[in-house]
Order: C-alpha cells, then sequence, then structure tokens
C-alpha cells in the first residue's frame, strides 16, 4: 500500500491506523451536487 498525504499540512494516518479504519464497520459516504441539484457521490 502507498500512502500519500492530501497536503503536507494535513495530518497523516500510519499504515496501522488505515488498517484499523479499514476494518472497523464505519460506513462513511462524501457527495456533492451539480449545477442542477444532482447528488454526485
Amino acid at each position: 500500500m502507498k500512502i500519500i498525504n492530501a497536503t503536507k499540512e494535513a495530518p497523516g494516518l500510519t499504515k496501522e491506523e488505515i488498517d484499523k479504519f479499514l476494518a472497523s464497520k464505519l460506513m462513511l459516504q462524501m457527495s456533492t451536487i451539480d449545477e442542477q441539484g444532482e447528488p454526485n457521490i
């Protein structure tokens, strides 16, 4: 697995933290809406 930080200012996660997060049952959806108000997921 290659871990890339979005920006240098943002704190990153370690491989162990990522593995723990992915193994959890936490579900997360992020979306935005377009110009017509339709969702982009």
